[in-house]
């Protein structure tokens, strides 16, 4: 591994990053996040507060940007990491509300459950508003991590810790993708 993480300055444009937040707010299925708490996923407001909606890789409308997240995880593979990698699913779109002090306290994204043969391995993260929209809600990780501007994209190992800090005011955006492998060795 030559470095912790790749920041992708710019790696949608701020309308770019608009069109998503509201191609996104028309799909179905949100709902309170959940974290892996003694191998179950349960709504935990302490370790996380934020609204979710989850989008397919077959959902045609976004394959331009998972095209575009697909390849820069790629290439940050290829030139930092190494890792086994098999596919990226899914995308997750969460909202970090002020008035609900959205926040999600040290994690890391491995979901390894002893049951699945591929986990998390790496996570890439991309800030969908604009940092003036919103108070609060950095971006952390243990070992530094970049100021996110938006439309600005990170990916680093999905055992890396991080965390989002409380927002403060307005309403914070984001997009998470994992890639899947099997197990490190």
């Amino acid at each position: 591994m030559k470095k912790w993480s790749a920041h992708q300055p710019a790696l949608f444009s701020p309308t770019e990053c608009d069109d998503i937040v509201a191609y996104a707010d028309t799909q179905p299925g949100e709902h309170d996040a959940l974290v892996l708490t003694a191998g179950k996923f349960v709504v935990n407001p302490e370790m996380r507060r934020s609204k979710v909606r989850w989008i397919d890789r077959s959902d045609p409308a976004l394959n331009a940007v998972f095209y575009r997240l697909q390849t820069f995880g790629e290439r940050v593979n290829s030139e930092s990491f190494g890792f086994d990698l098999r596919s990226f699913p899914k995308l997750q779109m969460a909202e970090y509300h002020a008035e609900e002090k959205g926040h999600f306290d040290w994690h890391i994204d491995n979901n390894w459950t002893g049951d699945e043969p591929m986990g998390r391995k790496l996570s890439v993260v991309v800030l969908l508003s604009d940092p003036g929209d919103f108070g609060g809600g950095m971006f952390e990780m243990g070992m530094g991590a970049p100021d996110l501007r938006q439309g600005d994209a990170v990916a680093f190992p999905s055992f890396h810790r991080h965390r989002v800090t409380p927002v403060t005011r307005g309403i914070r955006r984001s997009m998470a993708g994992w890639f899947l492998g099997p197990a490190f060795r």
